[in-house]
Formats: structure tokens, C-alpha cells, sequence
């Protein structure tokens, strides 16, 4: 500024002195103080004029810099803008697309990253420290029924009002603690983990992970009745053993018939918890090794049927059943385990033959339907009642347990079944009514 006044200074006096010597005029300080009104005030207009212009220049590029998003749209304008203005521009010129590349490839990774939540099996959301949502997955939308744009940016009190969540939200921005527990959500079980973080860019908040262990309570819920009903079924012949063995060495032995007796009811009761081992490793083969590879081969339904009638006619008669066939005209083959598929329709007609009465009728039959074959075993028997047809597929599940008793079962036939169905990529269906009878129907994928 001073080397501005300066210079108007100069330029004044020198004009002031060639009007004095051109003019002759007398007064060299009133031609000096005229002068430097006339060109203050004009290098003040112009002054103001180039102000004015490189402040709408200034805002023109501001303009631009909000509206560019990419390298490319920066180019095509700098290569379009006043070149006149080049220091600023210039510095900006080294900075802008370098700031643009780094917007662009954090953008890149937060979509990577969006993605990669989205598919995640488990729920995630983002909490600020004030109890705004900033993010949520896709899982969590499905398990809170909601819209991720119309939640984001509420509060988490909107989605977790119902569940708790919520409180456990707020006491976790209150005390900082991380928090991890077990709640309710609709039909499903979760565990909740709290987290809280403090992110350079962000600032604090919280991240909360949600696992569906509904499964899981499911499965260890079975495991405890799994071990309760193994413990059940090795503590009666367990029991019996022991008790008539006490009384074999008590002096029973003495006396042959008795002892005979003792010893025919021990050697039952061995017999039955050696079933009982011998299927609980068939089961725990089956489900533990489902990779386990089977000798597949083209099988005709009818001769493996046949086979089946055969080996169950002797249990048959002691109860005076009669076994039936109702064959299909054409040869129905599949493509199975012949030994398996053996297994699956003894167990379906040693269960059909056992609850059905004295003087009853178990009847196979096959048929084609839609590129399928149907075995179908239909019995008279007692039947099923329907709320316990979901069911009876259960490892040790029964439907009457005094009934089971005194038929012998385990409950784990029809477990073994089901099993080895699906290793067959097949499907199983059963029909009852109770007093009336009993129909499973095994349908697999025939051989054209």
C-alpha cells in the first residue's frame, strides 16, 4: 500500500511540473493537490473496477469447486477459464485433483465397505454419541422390518423400542462399557454386542452386532433331552440287569428254573441296550458324516420291496399280519444304496408291523408320478394323533411312552429313516388318523 501512495506521489509531481512549465501557470501546490484528486479518485475507480472482477472470478471458481466431483469435470474447466488469473488457480490446480483421487477411493471403500455389511449373516448398526443412527445392513432391516433411508439418521429408539435394545443402547452411551447379552426379537433369539469406538474421522459412538442364535437354543435344547432320553433308555435294562443279578447271587442260583428265568431277562435286557448302542452309532454316522460317500446304484424298487416282505413274514405272522404288495406293471428303478434302502423299509415295516393290532394288514406299494417313484407303507393300525406328526421324526421322541415300552422301540427307527432319505436327495410324507392307520410315503427321483 505504501509503495502504491508512493508511486501516485511521483506520477503527480512529475505531471504537476510539466503543466507548470507548459502552462505557466504560478502555483506549483495547486496544480499539485489538483492532479492528485483527479488521479486518486481515477485510480481509486479502477482500482474498485479490478476488485469487483476478480471477485466475481474468485466466486465464479468457487462456484466450480462445489459443483466439480471428479478429475475429469476439473480438467475441461480449467482448460475453459480465464488464464489471467493464474497464481491461485495454479496452487489450486496442484491441489484439487489430488483431493478429487482421494474423495473418489474413499468413496470406493466405504461402497466396498456398504457391501460387504450388507452381506454379512449377522446384524450391524452404527450409533452416534448422541443416539442417531448413522448405518444399517441389510439383515437389520429384515429383522426390524424398517427402511434403511428412513431410519438412518433417527433415532435408535425407533427400532428398538419393542425389543430393549434401546436401554441397552443408552446405558452403554452413558457408562462407555461394553455390554453383550441375549434378547428376544419377535420369533428369534439373539446376542447383542455393544460396542463402543472412537474413530479419527467419525468421533465416538458405538457399533452393535447382533447374531441369530435361535438354532443354537434350539440345538442345545435337544442336546439336554438327546443326553436325559440316552440316560433314560440305559438306566431301565441298566436297573434290571443289576437287580437280577443281585438276586442270582443272593441264592437265586440255587434254584435252576428261577435262575434260568433271571438269566433269559438279563440276557433280553443285554440284547436291548446292544440295539440301543448299535442304533445310536448308525445315527451318529449318518449325521456326522453326510459327506460320507454311499454306493449308489440303479436299483429295482420292486425286488429291494420283495426282499423287505420277506425278511419281516416271521415277526409278521407271530402277530398274525398279513404283509401286501400292490406292484406297479412296469420295472420302477432308482438310483440308491441297496443296503440303506433296505434299512429304511425294514425299520418303516417293523414300526408298521408293531402298532398295528393282532389280525391287522401292512400293505407296500409302488407308483410313478411326475418323473418320481412312491413307495407307499400303509398300515390299520392305531395310528398317530396329527399333533404329534411333526414330530416323530425326533431322535427318542414318542408319541405314548407306555406303549413304546411295551413295544420295545427306541425311538430312534424313524430318526434313521429320515436320515437316510435325504441322503438320497429324497423326501418322506407320513398320513395318519388315529384308529384308523398309518401311511409314509418315501418318494425319490426315477431312473428314466
Amino acid at each position: 500500500m505504501v509503495k502504491r501512495m508512493v508511486g501516485l506521489i511521483g506520477i503527480v509531481t512529475f505531471l504537476s511540473l510539466i503543466q507548470l512549465l507548459f502552462l505557466q501557470e504560478q502555483n506549483f501546490f495547486t496544480l499539485f493537490l489538483i492532479n492528485l484528486v483527479l488521479f486518486g479518485s481515477l485510480l481509486v475507480l479502477l482500482w474498485r473496477f479490478y476488485e469487483r472482477k476478480k471477485k466475481k472470478e474468485i466466486q465464479s471458481l468457487a462456484q466450480h469447486l462445489q459443483k466439480v466431483s471428479t478429475i475429469e469435470e476439473w480438467e475441461k474447466y480449467y482448460a475453459e477459464y480465464d488464464q489471467d488469473f493464474v497464481p491461485l488457480q495454479r496452487v489450486i490446480n496442484q491441489f484439487v485433483p489430488h483431493l478429487l483421487e482421494r474423495v473418489k477411493m474413499e468413496s470406493m471403500t466405504n461402497q466396498r465397505l456398504r457391501n460387504i455389511l450388507d452381506h454379512v449373516q449377522n446384524v450391524i448398526i452404527l450409533i452416534d454419541n448422541q443416539g442417531t443412527i448413522e448405518y444399517v445392513n441389510r439383515n437389520a432391516e429384515q429383522l426390524f422390518h424398517v427402511n434403511r433411508f428412513e431410519v438412518m439418521g433417527k433415532s435408535h429408539w425407533r427400532i428398538g423400542r419393542e425389543s430393549g435394545l434401546s436401554k441397552n443402547i443408552d446405558y452403554v452411551l452413558q457408562t462407555g462399557k461394553e455390554i453383550k447379552e441375549d434378547i428376544q426379537i419377535g420369533t428369534r433369539m439373539m446376542e447383542v454386542d455393544i460396542i463402543p469406538y472412537i474413530g479419527r474421522v467419525q468421533g465416538k459412538g458405538l457399533v452393535i452386532v447382533l447374531y441369530d442364535v435361535t438354532e443354537r437354543g434350539r440345538l442345545e435344547r435337544l442336546r439336554k433331552e438327546f443326553v436325559a432320553n440316552v440316560s433314560h433308555e440305559l438306566k431301565t435294562p441298566l436297573t434290571s440287569i443289576r437287580g437280577f443279578a443281585e438276586t442270582l447271587l443272593s441264592g437265586a442260583l440255587k434254584d435252576e428254573k428261577t435262575a434260568k428265568e433271571f438269566l433269559s431277562i438279563i440276557l433280553e435286557e443285554t440284547e436291548r441296550l446292544q440295539k440301543l448302542v448299535h442304533d445310536l452309532l448308525e445315527l451318529a454316522k449318518i449325521e456326522h458324516q453326510q459327506d460320507l460317500k454311499l454306493n449308489f446304484e440303479e436299483v429295482d424298487v420292486q425286488h429291494i420291496i420283495r426282499d423287505a416282505i420277506k425278511k419281516m413274514s416271521i415277526k409278521a405272522r407271530e402277530k398274525q399280519i398279513a404283509l401286501n404288495e400292490e406292484m406297479a406293471e412296469e420295472n420302477l428303478r432308482i438310483m440308491a444304496d441297496k443296503e440303506k434302502m433296505m434299512q429304511v423299509l425294514i425299520n418303516l415295516l417293523s414300526n408298521a408291523i408293531k402298532y398295528t393290532e393282532e389280525g391287522g394288514a401292512v400293505t407296500v406299494k409302488i407308483d410313478s408320478e411326475g418323473g418320481y417313484v412312491n413307495i407307499h407303507v400303509r398300515d390299520n393300525g392305531i395310528g398317530i394323533p396329527n399333533e404329534h406328526l411333526d414330530r416323530i421324526f425326533e431322535r427318542f421322541y414318542r408319541v405314548d411312552s407306555s406303549r413304546q415300552k411295551t413295544s420295545g422301540g427306541r425311538g430312534l427307527g424313524l430318526s434313521i429313516v429320515k436320515h437316510i432319505v435325504e441322503q438320497h436327495n429324497g423326501n418322506i410324507i407320513v398320513k395318519s388318523v388315529p384308529g384308523v392307520g398309518t401311511e409314509f410315503i418315501l418318494q425319490f427321483r426315477q431312473v428314466s
